[in-house]
């Protein structure tokens, strides 16, 4: 089953592909961080599956989501890279960064909710996954608050 029409030109990248190799990179590189191979597994499946959904529903061709993810892959790589050679992820250990991780999670989760897609059956994908985004900021502005007032 496809969705709309195949695109036939202007689809070198893959930019969903990319994003979610950029992703798994983010995820599988860091180091100092303790996974399986089962969550790596399911992690680069996950990754995958979107290559694969993108060529199923003929939104591009395999060229273009092999390109996509190694871009992707590529700028994750040099992301985590640059992140621990400048020092980047010290300072993302300290409070003041808790605090700005925690207010984008809820100004993403309302603009998630608030933005118009286009798309009108993924509106309620839309507002869960918004409204978990806030929640979980909330949540986190929470304990934060609740931390600094015990200090």
């Amino acid at each position: 089953m496809r969705v709309g029409e195949p695109l036939r030109t202007k689809s070198m990248s893959s930019g969903h592909s990319a994003t979610a190799f950029a992703c798994a990179a983010l995820l599988l590189l860091a180091p100092n961080t303790r996974r399986g191979a089962l969550q790596a597994a399911l992690v680069l499946a996950a990754a995958s599956s979107l290559l694969l959904a993108r060529i199923g529903v003929g939104a591009h061709w395999p060229s273009d989501v092999l390109a996509g993810g190694t871009l992707g892959w590529l700028s994750g790589a040099a992301c985590v890279w640059l992140a621990w050679r400048t020092g980047l992820v010290r300072w993302f250990e300290r409070r003041p960064a808790h605090w700005l991780m925690a207010l984008t999670r809820v100004g993403g989760g309302i603009a998630l909710c608030l933005i118009d897609t286009g798309y009108p059956l993924g509106v309620p994908a839309q507002w869960l996954l918004g409204g978990l985004s806030v929640i979980g900021g909330l949540w986190d502005l929470q304990h934060l608050a609740r931390g600094e007032a015990e200090q």
